[in-house]
Order: C-alpha cells, then sequence, then structure tokens
C-alpha cells in the first residue's frame, strides 16, 4: 500500500521536529552544561555534564528515529500511541519547565523547545486522520 497523504505529512512535520530539536541541542550546548552544572553544584554535586546530555540526546534521537520508522514504513499503531504519549510528556515538561523558570526565561533553548514540540503536535494530527487510520488498520488486516 502507498502511503496516505497524513502519513507523508507526518514524516515531513515529525522528521523537521527531530531537526529542529537537534539544532537546538547543539547550539545551545553550552547553555545547557552550564545550567546542568549550577544545578548539580547548588546541591553540592561536581560533574561534567556533556557526556550524560550527548548520550541522553543521541538515546533520544535513536528512539525517534526507530518510532518514525515503525509509524512510517511498518503502519504500527504501538508506534503511533508512543509518540502521542511523548508529546502529551514533552508537553507537560515544556509547560512545568516555563513555570519553574527551569529555562531561565526566553532562551534561544526554549524556542527551539517550543518550535520542535509544535511540529511534533502537527505531526501527531495527521497520524489520528481518516487516510492514517486507514494505514494502521492495514497492519491488523495483513495478519
Amino acid at each position: 500500500m502507498q502511503h496516505p497523504p497524513s502519513i507523508k505529512r507526518f514524516d515531513i512535520f515529525y522528521l523537521a521536529s527531530l531537526g529542529v530539536y537537534a539544532a537546538g541541542f547543539f547550539l545551545g550546548f553550552d547553555e545547557q552544561v552550564a545550567q546542568v552544572r549550577e544545578q548539580y553544584a547548588a546541591a553540592g554535586v561536581a560533574i561534567n555534564p556533556g557526556g550524560i546530555l550527548t548520550g541522553s540526546f543521541v538515546f533520544g534521537m535513536l528512539i525517534g528515529l526507530a518510532l518514525w520508522w515503525f509509524v512510517s514504513n511498518r503502519g504500527s499503531n504501538v508506534a503511533r500511541w508512543i509518540i502521542a504519549a511523548f508529546l502529551a510528556l514533552g508537553l507537560l515538561n515544556l509547560v512545568y519547565g516555563i513555570a519553574s523558570g527551569v529555562f531561565g526565561g526566553l532562551t534561544l533553548s526554549l524556542g527551539f523547545t517550543i518550535a520542535a514540540t509544535v511540529l511534533s503536535a502537527v505531526a501527531v494530527y495527521y497520524l489520528f486522520q481518516p487516510d492514517a487510520n486507514a494505514w494502521f488498520d492495514r497492519e491488523r488486516s495483513e495478519r
């Protein structure tokens, strides 16, 4: 079965969200390292968080790409719902981060986070369109 229009749009917006997330990580890396170092220093722990942040970024990107592949190429309904759940958790995390001042005001990191979240929300919207539902139902009918 050929990819329906909604899945093609999902591909564009989801991969764009991963790209924006990656750009934000690289452009805001020094800011993030300083912020994490400061948080740990306040707790009396001296660490160099660069490796931890990089490892977390790589792990997150691998999960994101794997989920994209399962949705786009395999029509996995489970992966669709995991992506939707990650969006919900990301929205909660974003609201908490803004409310608690984690971002320290309007920063580059916050801007990229908001942009990536909006792109992810649009991507998830396309996952639940009627032509996309048919794409995911195909998985069940082929068993």
